[in-house]
């Protein structure tokens, strides 16, 4: 025996709906060196500044990627200093004059692929040799003439 249904016809639920896939953005292969000379006199930074001058830096630029790195780095005790003379070009990379919060003095700081911040850096820590090696993608920063820190953005669809 069959039924037969004379009632609305369920619609589709919004769970059966495709859904819209996003791209997301994600700090890679991030490398931090507190020490990159050794020890060297006045090259030490601790690891919150140098996260703190990366992301003053990245913070003025308004993309999802930047986003995702501004958001790596607040996690790991970034803080926003102020800045001046900022510049950005897709081929060169960030740069900015980054003032201390404690002192009056200010630092270069350099964002960008690793041809061009080795032009105006002393040369590179093997650790951050190494990123590069394994990532042709990769940012390397510099803080006044030092690198500091290399990562890579990654994204994905989900």
């Amino acid at each position: 025996m069959r039924f037969l249904w004379f009632g609305k016809k369920k619609s589709k639920s919004a769970i059966d709906a495709p859904q819209e896939l996003v791209q997301v953005f994600n700090v890679d292969n991030f490398v931090l060196l507190t020490h990159p000379l050794g020890n060297a006199a006045d090259t030490a930074l601790s690891a919150e500044f140098i996260c703190s001058c990366i992301f003053s830096v990245i913070v003025n630029e308004d993309s999802v990627a930047s986003k995702a790195v501004q958001n790596f780095l607040q996690e790991r005790g970034a803080i926003i200093f102020s800045t001046s003379e900022y510049t950005h070009s897709s081929s060169q990379g960030y740069a900015a004059r980054v003032s201390h919060p404690d002192t009056q003095k200010s630092s270069t700081v350099l964002v960008g692929p690793p041809t061009v911040i080795s032009k105006a850096t002393v040369p590179f820590h093997q650790e951050i040799t190494d990123a590069i090696a394994a990532s042709q993608e990769i940012f390397i920063v510099a803080i006044d003439g030092i690198t500091y820190a290399a990562f890579t953005i990654s994204s994905e669809m989900r």
